[in-house]
């Protein structure tokens, strides 16, 4: 993740960022850095996970069981018919989603 900040983001954007001329060494400080920082974030998220008990783990896989269904079945649209409207595929996505968190929610 650290690698794809600097490459696709700072890199392109040096000018917005007012980086004149930065060299190897800076790019490579500024990727620890953000490698520590992005290591320090999932050990903070994980401590949080395991401190929340039972519900969180619930809730995650809940709400993946909601939203799992649709995204699928739009995946499998898009591969197996190729004359598939985007705004209806959208609209039926929606839709599907409605469906799939009134069956949950209201059984």
């Amino acid at each position: 993740m650290a690698t794809c900040l600097v490459t696709d983001i700072l890199i392109p954007n040096e000018a917005f960022f007012r980086l004149n001329n930065p060299s190897d060494k800076f790019y490579t400080i500024v990727t620890k850095v953000a490698s520590v920082c992005f290591g320090l974030a999932c050990l903070g998220m994980s401590y949080i996970a395991a401190s929340a008990g039972e519900g969180l783990l619930q809730a995650a896989l809940s709400l993946f069981g909601i939203l799992g269904g649709p995204n699928m079945a739009v995946f499998f649209l898009g591969a197996m018919v190729p004359f598939a409207e985007p705004i209806g595929v959208f609209i039926a996505d929606i839709r599907d989603m409605h469906n799939s968190n009134r069956c949950f929610f209201y059984r």
